[in-house]
């Protein structure tokens, strides 16, 4: 079970039984902190600034973080999880150093709400301020640092963030969920 913890800029992992309950009630480990004593925002491989949404590829044993405040999300391998492992690839930075906010194919403005598609591998990124969904292919083994989203919804384009209450717009994106039996995707909006 993965626990997003963003005030303490962190993950928090709990190991589950055989039957998926909880083996306790005490998290077993952190991503995004090297002790459970430390709450530092760290824009790093290994560190997390706002750490909010996340979504779990239990397919290919990954977990994507969307962290709001450093504009990124971080890509962890979850065959094995250590307190404070790296990320192996960052997603809307060209570096695991960098947390700009960029309204650009590549970039994200303040990732709040993921969602995985892992029968198409793919993964939406919704941006409270972007005013989008964007869309990634995260096929194993093509995946890069600052790879290029395929495509945006809820804008004409990759560089218009305008918030709108229509069918084509969308304003404050906050939570997304996947539904794969239907292949339909479903965005909350806090601005509407």
């Amino acid at each position: 079970l993965f626990a997003s913890d963003t005030s303490n800029n962190r993950v928090l992992v709990y190991n589950l039984n055989t039957n998926n309950t909880l083996t306790d009630r005490i998290p077993d480990f952190v991503l995004g902190q090297t002790t459970f004593l430390t709450s530092t925002a760290s824009i790093s491989q290994s560190g997390m600034s706002g750490a909010y949404g996340l979504a779990f590829d239990s397919v290919n044993n990954r977990l994507f973080v969307g962290q709001s405040t450093s504009h990124r999300v971080t890509v962890y391998d979850t065959t094995t999880i250590t307190n404070g492992e790296n990320a192996t690839f960052v997603i809307g930075q060209a570096s695991f150093t960098t947390g700009s906010l960029s309204n650009t194919q590549a970039g994200l403005n303040t990732p709040i709400g993921l969602a995985l598609d892992t029968t198409n591998n793919r993964l939406f990124v919704g941006q409270s301020t972007g005013n989008r969904v964007t869309v990634f292919d995260v096929t194993p083994g093509t995946m890069a640092n600052g790879m290029s989203a395929t495509h945006v919804l809820g804008q004409p384009n990759f560089t218009t963030i305008t918030s709108g209450i229509t069918q084509a717009k969308f304003s404050g994106v906050n939570g997304l969920a996947y539904d794969s039996t239907n292949s339909r995707l479903f965005v909350a909006e806090v601005g509407n």
